[in-house]
């Protein structure tokens, strides 16, 4: 993790500023999340949500305009000082910064640049890449052609229900929430759901079929074969 975060401050060389809107939501959520599980004492999750900000940045450091990607590196610099302080610091005098870390205004997030949309949207394609991925292994061969089809509308009705349910109890599920007509196929959700192994989005058919469709062209350059979407 260290070996990497350091590499994020050698020269940065941006294609492009596709991804500044998702670094801002990201950035102000991180800070948000690290600032109050610091306050509360629970250092190992705010070091958790440093590893997983840092891998982000990583990956998609090319898409990152030079402007937010110096500004939000400052920030994570600040963030991470208290949990590795001597790298921090070493890294604050690289960037030619006078004083020391420890001894700077902490950052504050902004509610206003977080967009619940746009992670929504990374929280769907993520799902889709784990899932084509799962299919590749599970099918041992790379395909010409992928089709993903989008859901039908009675799951993202039972879905938006489930995103607010507090019980987990597979009895008290199954008689709220079963259908004579998806018996099985809810059988399936509420099992997965009340195991925690499914993952929940506040989302419609519309907003994952343009999630998808905005997306297409990176997902095609990922897997190297066609995707058509349903």
């Amino acid at each position: 993790f260290l070996n990497k975060f350091y590499s994020l401050f050698e020269k940065h060389s941006s294609k492009d500023n596709s991804k500044d809107k998702l670094l801002e939501t990201k950035i102000n959520i991180l800070i948000k999340d690290v600032t109050e599980l610091t306050e509360s004492m629970v250092y190992n999750l705010a070091i958790i949500k440093i590893i997983e900000f840092v891998n982000f940045f990583h990956i998609n450091k090319e898409n990152f305009s030079s402007k937010l990607y110096k500004e939000s590196l400052e920030k994570l610099i600040l963030i991470t000082s208290p949990f590795a302080p001597h790298i921090c610091e070493e890294i604050h005098e690289k960037l030619g910064k006078k004083g020391f870390v420890s001894t700077q205004k902490y950052p504050k997030y902004d509610n206003k640049k977080i967009d619940n949309k746009l992670l929504e949207g990374e929280r769907i394609i993520d799902s889709v890449i784990e899932d084509i991925n799962n299919l590749i292994k599970l099918v041992k061969f790379i395909p010409k052609k992928a089709k993903l089809y989008i859901s039908e509308d009675w799951k993202y009705l039972l879905f938006n229900k489930l995103k607010d349910e507090k019980s987990r109890n597979i009895g008290e599920l199954m008689k709220k929430y079963i259908d004579n007509k998806y018996n099985e196929e809810i059988k399936k959700i509420i099992f997965s759901f009340s195991k925690g192994n499914l993952n929940i989005y506040d989302t419609n058919k519309e907003i994952e079929k343009n999630v998808l469709m905005i997306n297409l062209q990176d997902l095609e350059n990922k897997f190297k074969f066609k995707i058509e979407i349903h």
